[in-house]
């Protein structure tokens, strides 16, 4: 998600989500700027991406809450238990689409301190488990990996698929002048 120093991913949150879903991607954008890098002008809303799976993005939240997530996971969102969150990468057209999300707004969120300090944990593969409490969150390889391929969305009128959305364009403040 990082591109000649740069962010090069967009958070995206559900227009309709719950407040933790924006606490959970406040978190991971904490770590990012925590790591040194500048998280400026990246949160989107679900209706804001135009193309989801031509874009680098940390998808946040449940499916039944956030459309982006729900044409990544789709029906596989009720494999989650209580207590349980996830973290998920997918691979589409050369760009990759993280989704954050648990069985509760609760468990997304520990998904989400699990990303913030990612350095603590071993996130190795395409899935992890995350259990434990928001203090104390643990991780743990999918026993059984979800296997889900999202469906490009329809457009309608067979009109031309948009490009995808560009890399986020850092600002540099001007320097200010007292006379």
């Amino acid at each position: 998600f990082v591109k000649n120093g740069k962010l090069n991913v967009f958070f995206v949150v559900g227009g309709i989500a719950p407040s933790m879903d924006n606490l959970a991607m406040t978190d991971i954008a904490v770590g990012f700027a925590e790591a040194g890098y500048e998280v400026v002008n990246v949160a989107k809303l679900d209706s804001e991406v135009s193309n989801p799976l031509n874009t680098n993005l940390i998808v946040v939240g449940k499916p039944s809450e956030n459309t982006v997530a729900n044409l990544l996971f789709g029906g596989a969102s009720n494999s989650l238990t209580p207590g349980e969150g996830m973290i998920k990468l997918f691979e589409n057209n050369g760009y990759v689409q993280m989704l954050v999300t648990g069985y509760s707004a609760e468990d997304t969120r520990k998904a989400a301190k699990v990303l913030q300090h990612y350095d603590n944990y071993n996130l190795e593969g395409k899935e992890v488990i995350v259990t434990g409490s928001m203090s104390n969150p643990q991780v743990q390889e999918s026993a059984q990996p979800i296997v889900v391929e999202p469906e490009e969305p329809e457009t309608e009128n067979h009109q031309p698929q948009p490009q995808p959305e560009p890399t986020p364009e850092v600002e540099e403040p001007q320097e200010a002048e007292c006379n």
